[in-house]
């Protein structure tokens, strides 16, 4: 209450901001994969203490490393359709949200609400890029588009070819999950996007994770590069870092992140 009766915009949003980011570290809860958890074993600070700590630190970052040169323009908007005219931007550095099944709204929920209302997170979700079940999952216009239909019969024929001699898990597209489905749509929709507004030349970089789902791995680098080489950009990835993963499965399945790279020529 005492930050919001702050008349100043920029500090009552500074220590809004270092409120936020200390709630959960003061709580008994956990962050643990797409969920929340309760531990009560775990050592909680007092709130004051943790956001005063948390504020000198802050303050500190702000003295240590100000702006040098144009200020940066921080705006709220949906990548899908952006609000920037045709070949006005050099570059783009991005990192969706992976094809996880992860609801960022519910992993950082203990935030959010401190900062919004209920049902402003409820539409943040709605409008969400379908990574996760329990947005719009009413596939769009571009579900229909060959591009993504062929990105989806590479994923079940990939799967079927790895589950041939197994349980017969997983593939195919009668198998494949609408979130598979939904987040190549979306992928699309901000690869076009993305492909107006670049000037000639310039380049996007999509820091991605493959997907490791019951039944199925997705090489969503490679469809990633395969949409945008459909627009028309020229692309190449680099493997950044590999691990292994075990979802729910009896063997382990390696999955890579990657920087792909997309230029528009």
């Amino acid at each position: 209450e005492k930050i919001d009766e702050i008349r100043d915009e920029n500090a009552r949003n500074f220590l809004l901001l270092a409120l936020a980011s200390v709630v959960p570290e003061a709580s008994w809860t956990l962050k643990d994969g797409g969920v929340l958890k309760l531990a009560r074993s775990k050592r909680v600070p007092p709130l004051r203490q943790a956001f005063e700590r948390k504020v000198r630190r802050m303050l500190k970052d702000v003295e240590m490393h100000a702006i040098a040169g144009p200020v940066p323009a921080i705006e709220e908007g949906d990548a899908r359709a952006l609000l920037l005219e045709d070949e006005s931007i050099g570059g783009v550095v991005t990192s969706p949200p992976y094809l996880n099944n992860v609801d960022y709204t519910k992993v950082y929920g203990l935030e959010l609400s401190l900062l919004f209302d209920e049902q402003t997170v409820k539409r943040a979700r709605a409008r969400s890029l379908r990574s996760f079940i329990g947005g719009d999952y009413n596939p769009r216009a571009e579900a229909s588009e060959p591009a993504v239909e062929a990105v989806l019969e590479k994923i079940s024929e990939e799967n079927r070819a790895s589950a041939s001699g197994e349980s017969g898990e997983g593939g195919g597209m009668r198998g494949m999950p609408l979130v598979v489905r939904t987040y190549f749509d979306d992928s699309f929709s901000v690869l076009k996007e993305l492909y107006r507004v670049l000037k000639p030349g310039g380049s996007a970089g999509f820091v991605v994770s493959n997907a490791v789902l019951p039944g199925l791995t997705v090489n969503v680098d490679e469809c990633v590069g395969l949409l945008g080489e459909e627009i028309g950009f020229e692309a190449s990835a680099w493997v950044c870092a590999e691990r292994w993963a075990r979802v729910g499965i009896p063997k382990e399945r390696p999955v890579r992140e990657s920087v792909v790279v997309l230029k528009k020529n």
